[in-house]
Formats: structure tokens, C-alpha cells, sequence
């Protein structure tokens, strides 16, 4: 298993990888922007680290990309934005691009102060479903093409609400129409197909008090996607377990206890599963302190026996 950083164009990215000497960097990836990015790219391929694009993607109206919503124009301008990034990727040998699966609604997006707002009413879920098939077999080819490997993220029921960052958003879930993980899972029928399983998200497809059935979807969920995950996100959720995410850092008392999904415990026994794979890279998505999550994320790989 490859170890990793999360970064971006507004981190201190230089200091942060300096600090861990991580196997590669994820960078958070506006499509919108893409000018922007050949400093912090060009830094961090001096430095030596690999590195990992997750895409986002804002259309021209402002709009959030959607592969799978049944309007032509936003799928074709969407898949351009990805192909976009695809190209970039490869012209810097990075390792995968990561998206998420979008889904049954289209919404407007702020990057800068992280709100969602739907703005339409819900596709029909059977035409989504095969507008995002065919879109990430497209992808995934165009993709495997250029030497890069593309992944599909897990994501949650629900979209976080506003202010951002901290936990009140969590309780005011917001329905972007994502779809469900039986959808997602579809991609693993898909010959290039990959998947980015974040642990977190896994959990928060599910909406339930019963913890213990969460625990144990995450871990079915994550023996199913096994053969064909590339990419984890190290993550989990906290109370209330109501289809939202969370992106809490290991080192809080929180992830000690029972009431995290996983918990510490819970999150090496997931590590395990990948533990031998040199071709899986996992990373934190904490809220602040990705060194700190970093040098965590590696004493819990390093505490996990074979």
C-alpha cells in the first residue's frame, strides 16, 4: 500500500510534504482552472512524490459536472472537463484521476464557500444509471489510454449543508440526487473500471441508528469492491448517522470510540484488507492537519499485523 497527502493550491503543500516524505500527493483538482495548478505540479514532481488528481468540476453556468443527468449538453460538457483533467494527468504521469459518480440531479456549486443547492427536480433514476455507465466506460478508457487509471469515489446519502467546515452541516442534509452504492458498483462490470472506496462515505449511504449495521456494511462493501479498489480514503462518521459525511482527523479522542464508524480498531482491520497491495494508495481527507493525519494514518498501517 502506497501512503499519501491530501493538497491543493492554497496548502503549504511544499512545508506538508517536506514534512511526511509521503509515497504521493492527491490534489484537490478544479477542472474550472486548470492554468492554475502548473506551479503546485511542477513543485511537487520536483520533490518526488507521485501524485493523484481528484477532480471537481464546475460547468460554464455554474453548474456542478454531471456524467449521468439526462441533459446533453451538461453530460458532454462535463466529459470534456474530465477528459481535460485526463490529459493534464498524463502530461504530469500521474497515478489515477478520481471522480465522483454524480447523479440524479443537477447542482449549483461554490466552490470557495463549499454550498450545494439543487436546482432541478430528480431524472429518472434508470436513465441516470446508464447515462453514468456509459460515461465512465468512456472515461475509463480514455483514461487507460493515456496511462492513467481512473477511479470512481463511493460517496454518501446526502450532501453536507451550510457553514462549513465543523459539524453543524452534517445536521442539515442536503439530497443532490447521488446514487445509491448499488449503482456505483456497477463500474466493477466495467473492463477499466476502479474504484476510490472512502470509508466514511461507505457509511453514510446508510441511514441508521444501529451502528453495528453500518460497521458491517463498510466491511462487506469494502470485501465486494476489493479486486478492483485502487484508491482509499481513510475516513469515518460520527452521530448522528444520517447519511452525511464527516472529515474528522485519527488523532481525535472521537475516533477511539465506539461511537465512530469505523472506529480506530475498526479502521486497521479495514487496512488490512489492502495492507500487501502496492498498487492501492490510501490518504486521510481531514479537515485541517493533513501532515499530523498522514503520520497517524502510518502508525495505525504500521501497529496492523499481516
Amino acid at each position: 500500500m502506497q501512503l499519501g497527502i491530501k493538497t491543493g493550491l492554497n496548502s503549504d503543500w511544499k512545508k506538508d510534504i517536506l514534512a511526511t516524505r509521503p509515497d504521493f500527493c492527491e490534489i484537490w483538482f478544479n477542472a474550472s482552472k486548470i492554468p492554475a495548478y502548473a506551479d503546485l505540479m511542477d513543485g511537487i514532481a520536483r520533490l518526488g512524490p507521485g501524485i493523484g488528481l481528484h477532480y471537481w468540476g464546475a460547468l460554464s453556468d455554474g453548474t456542478l459536472s454531471n456524467i449521468a443527468y439526462p441533459d446533453t449538453k451538461t453530460r458532454q460538457e462535463s466529459i470534456g472537463l474530465i477528459k481535460a483533467t485526463i490529459d493534464y494527468a498524463a502530461n504530469y504521469k500521474c497515478i489515477y484521476v478520481n471522480i465522483h459518480p454524480s447523479g440524479r440531479l443537477l447542482t449549483k456549486v461554490d466552490f470557495t464557500r463549499e454550498e450545494y443547492k439543487p436546482l432541478s427536480e430528480s431524472a429518472d433514476r434508470a436513465i441516470c444509471q446508464n447515462n453514468f455507465i456509459q460515461a465512465v466506460d468512456e472515461l475509463a478508457l480514455f483514461s487507460k489510454d493515456r496511462g492513467v487509471i481512473l477511479t470512481v469515489e463511493t460517496t454518501p446519502k446526502y450532501a453536507l449543508g451550510t457553514p462549513l467546515p465543523g459539524t453543524e452541516s452534517r445536521l442539515k442534509p442536503i439530497d443532490v440526487g447521488d446514487f445509491s452504492l448499488a449503482e456505483i458498483s456497477q463500474v466493477y462490470k466495467l473492463p477499466d473500471g476502479y474504484f476510490a472506496h472512502d470509508f466514511g462515505h461507505t457509511a453514510a449511504q446508510l441511514v441508521s441508528a444501529n451502528r453495528q449495521l453500518l460497521v458491517n456494511y463498510v466491511f462487506d462493501i469494502a470485501r465486494r469492491l476489493l479486486a478492483k479498489t485502487k484508491l482509499v480514503h481513510v475516513g469515518y462518521i460520527i452521530p448522528p448517522y444520517n447519511g452525511t459525511d464527516y472529515h474528522g482527523s485519527l488523532y481525535n479522542t472521537e475516533v477511539n470510540s465506539a461511537a465512530a464508524v469505523p472506529n480506530i480498531c475498526e479502521l486497521g482491520e479495514l487496512l488490512k484488507l489492502y495492507k500487501q497491495d502496492p498498487g492501492i494508495h490510501a490518504l486521510v481527507e481531514p479537515e485541517t492537519d493533513d501532515p499530523g493525519n498522514f503520520l497517524e494514518l502510518q502508525k495505525l498501517i504500521q501497529a496492523t499485523s499481516s
